[in-house]
């Protein structure tokens, strides 16, 4: 009676185990799949920014001299996110 309760709080933590590591991948996956996200997003801002840019800069001598300060700084925090 003893082995099988040993036998069965070992099968147990074996499961337990198991289950925290498929947890833990699943999270890791999620995460890693968020960052990629994350990264295509502020990839395609930043190309967005950089055509505002050309237009704004086809457009004429004194419209490039005027760019929009916000998107400046959002281009800026794009390109150097950890500022």
């Amino acid at each position: 009676m003893v082995i099988g309760v040993i036998g069965a709080s070992t099968i147990a933590s074996i499961v337990s185990i198991r289950a925290i590591i498929i947890t833990s991948m699943i999270v890791l996956v999620t995460i890693a799949g968020l960052r990629i996200m994350r990264g295509l997003k502020r990839k395609v801002e930043l190309q967005k920014f950089e055509m505002y840019l050309e237009i704004v800069g086809a457009e004429g001598g004194a419209w490039t001299a005027s760019v929009d300060v916000r998107m400046a700084e959002r281009a800026f925090h794009l390109r150097f996110p950890f500022f």
